[in-house]
C-alpha cells in the first residue's frame, strides 16, 4: 500500500487537484490523506464541497492581519508536524503557492517523496509572478517526480538539470474539472445587444503600480463600447480590492462579484464575449474553450495559449490593454474541440496515477511517449513576453 499526502489550501489548488484525489482514493493499492493547510479557507471550502472533497487533516493557520512571511512560517511548522504524525510514502503538491512551497520543503526535511503537478511553469523573471516563480523553482530543486503539464514545461525542466527520467508531460488537470462541470452547468440567459466582459486581477506584482492602471482601462473601455457589461471578479485579498472597487465603483456597466464557486465561476466565463484576466487557470480555460482573452500581465508562465488566434499578451498598460480588449471583442467566440487544447484532454489525472504507480515499481521513464500528453499544433517556444 502506498501511502500518499496531498497537500492544499487555495481555489485552484482545489479544482486542480479534486480528479487526482478522486483517482487515488479509487486505486486500490493507495491510501490517501487530504492536508488542507488552511491558507484560503472560504474560496477553498466553497471549492472543495463542489467537487465532495473532504479534507483529512485541516491545519486552520491563516489568521487576521498574516504577512507573506508569516504565513509561510506558519504552514512550514504545521505542515512539518502533520507530516511527521502521517509519515507517508510520497507527498503530492500542485503549482506554485506557499502551500505547495511549504509542503516541499517540509517533506523535503523529513526525507519524503515529492511529486509536483503543474511543474515546469517560468517565466524567467522573479518578480513575475511573485512570490509564485521563486516557489515553483524550490519546488523544482526538491522533487523526485515532476508532472509538467506541457512539452513547452518538461523543456524548462530539462534546462534546469532535472533528469528526464523523473519527468512526465501529463496535461493539466484543471482540463479534467472543466470537462467534468461542463455538463451541469446550466447558460447565463444573455440580453440581446450587449457583449459580456469578464475580469479579473490578483498579480501581487500589480499591487504596487499596474493595478491602477489596469482598472483605468476597464472603466475607459466601458466608456468607449457603449454595449458592453463588465463583471469584475474582486480577488481574496483585501489590497487589491480595495484599489478596483475604488476605481471602478459608480459605472453604470460594471459590476462586482465576490469569488464565485466553481460551477458560478464557469457560468460567467461560458457567457463572456471577453475575458480579461492576469490568472493561470482561467487563461488555461479560456484557451481550451475559445473564449477570447487578453492577459493582463507583462509576462506570461503559459506561452502556449499564445499560438491560439483568441489570446493576446497585453501587458499592463492602459493603452495596451484597450487596444487588445478591443481587438478580441469583434473576433466573436471560437468553435473549439474540448479535448484538443493546448493543455490538456482531461485525462491528466490518469497519467499521472499511472506515472506513480510505475514509479513505486522502480519503472523508468514515468511513463511511455505513447502514454503522455502531445498537444495538437503547438510550437510554443518563442511567446513569453508583452511586446
Amino acid at each position: 500500500m502506498l501511502k500518499t499526502a496531498v497537500v492544499m489550501g487555495t481555489r485552484p489548488e482545489a479544482i486542480k487537484l479534486a480528479p487526482l484525489i478522486a483517482r487515488l482514493r479509487r486505486t486500490p493499492t493507495m491510501a490517501v490523506a487530504v492536508i488542507d493547510t488552511g491558507q484560503q479557507p472560504a474560496a477553498f471550502n466553497a471549492t472543495a464541497a463542489t467537487f465532495a472533497l473532504n479534507a483529512d487533516h485541516a491545519l486552520n493557520v491563516q489568521r487576521a492581519e498574516q504577512t507573506l512571511a508569516d504565513l509561510t512560517a506558519d504552514l512550514l511548522a504545521a505542515l512539518e508536524t502533520t507530516l511527521k504524525e502521517l509519515s507517508p510514502d510520497l507527498v503530492i503538491v500542485q503549482g506554485d503557492t506557499q502551500s505547495a512551497l511549504t509542503g516541499a520543503i517540509a517533506a523535503a526535511r523529513l526525507h519524503i517523496p515529492i511529486a509536483h503537478v503543474e511543474a515546469g511553469l517560468r517565466t524567467g523573471n522573479l518578480d513575475a509572478p511573485f512570490p509564485e516563480e521563486i516557489n515553483r523553482r524550490v519546488i523544482a530543486g526538491l522533487a523526485a517526480l515532476h508532472f509538467a503539464p506541457t512539452p513547452w514545461a518538461r523543456g524548462n525542466l530539462l534546462r534546469e538539470g532535472i533528469p528526464s527520467q523523473t519527468i512526465a508531460v501529463t496535461g493539466n488537470p484543471i482540463i479534467d474539472s472543466l470537462e467534468a462541470c461542463l455538463n451541469d452547468i446550466a447558460p447565463i440567459c444573455k440580453q440581446d445587444g450587449w457583449r459580456r466582459v469578464l475580469v479579473t486581477c490578483h498579480r501581487r506584482e500589480s499591487w504596487n503600480g499596474a493595478l491602477s492602471g489596469i482598472a483605468a482601462a476597464v472603466r475607459r473601455l466601458a466608456d468607449r463600447q457603449a454595449d458592453v457589461m463588465v463583471t469584475v471578479i474582486l480577488p481574496i485579498a483585501p489590497t487589491p480590492r480595495r484599489v478596483l472597487e475604488r476605481l471602478l465603483k459608480n459605472h453604470p456597466r460594471i459590476r462586482f462579484a465576490t469569488p464565485l464557486a466553481y460551477p458560478m465561476f464557469l457560468q460567467e466565463l461560458l457567457a463572456a464575449d471577453l475575458v480579461i484576466s492576469d490568472s493561470g487557470g482561467i487563461l488555461e480555460e479560456a484557451a481550451t474553450l475559445g473564449i477570447s482573452t487578453a492577459i493582463i500581465r507583462d509576462q506570461v508562465d503559459r506561452p502556449e495559449a499564445l499560438e491560439l488566434p483568441w489570446i493576446r499578451l497585453a501587458g499592463t498598460e492602459e493603452k495596451a490593454i484597450i487596444a487588445a480588449a478591443e481587438t478580441l471583442l469583434h473576433l466573436g467566440r471560437h468553435d473549439v474541440d474540448l479535448c484538443a487544447g493546448p493543455f490538456g484532454d482531461g485525462k491528466a489525472a490518469k497519467r499521472i496515477v499511472k506515472a506513480i504507480l510505475r514509479w513505486r515499481r522502480g519503472g523508468a521513464p514515468l511513463l511511455s511517449w505513447r502514454d503522455e500528453f502531445h498537444p495538437p499544433n503547438q510550437t510554443a517556444s518563442r511567446h513569453g513576453r508583452a511586446v
